[in-house]
């Protein structure tokens, strides 16, 4: 019901990354275990990476300068832009797609409920408004995703 990239987590006065790109001889934090090893190595060889145990560990990297940048999933990162006015998330998402959803028992009969629900507040409007209110308002981002396909 959303799907998800890697993006790229900056201090909010770190004008030298951009893009990916950027990411060549930098200090990357990202998680140890994770698919943002894999995914740097493949996107951004002449980074250098640095993974660390968990999230919070990253992320004080950025703010202490140990790193210059995280990469992880852009969901973790927009919640993390919440309680941090000191960080920003540049560029574009990138890598592959990480599709979510909503975990019920096979052949529940919620199934059909929740698909209903959600094709219900997309059609009507209120899963915008949601993203408005709470991602788009919450972290200054502007770009709204397409709303998900409901299956």
């Amino acid at each position: 019901y959303y799907s998800s990239q890697a993006a790229i987590l900056v201090k909010a006065d770190n004008a030298d990354i951009e893009s990916v790109e950027d990411l060549a001889g930098k200090t990357v934090a990202t998680q140890s275990g994770s698919t943002g090893v894999t995914l740097l190595e493949d996107v951004a060889p002449e980074a250098k990476v640095d993974a660390l145990p968990d999230h919070s560990q990253a992320i004080a990297a950025v703010q202490q300068g140990r790193a210059d940048a995280y990469v992880i999933d852009q969901s973790l990162l927009l919640n993390s832009l919440l309680d941090n006015d000191d960080l920003k998330i540049v560029g574009e998402p990138f890598g592959p797609v990480d599709p979510y959803g909503i975990g019920l028992p096979k052949g529940s009969d919620a199934t059909e409920f929740v698909n209903a629900w959600l094709q219900q507040i997309i059609d009507d409007g209120t899963w915008l408004e949601l993203w408005q209110a709470t991602i788009g308002a919450k972290t200054g981002t502007d770009v709204v995703p397409t709303p998900p396909t409901v299956e």
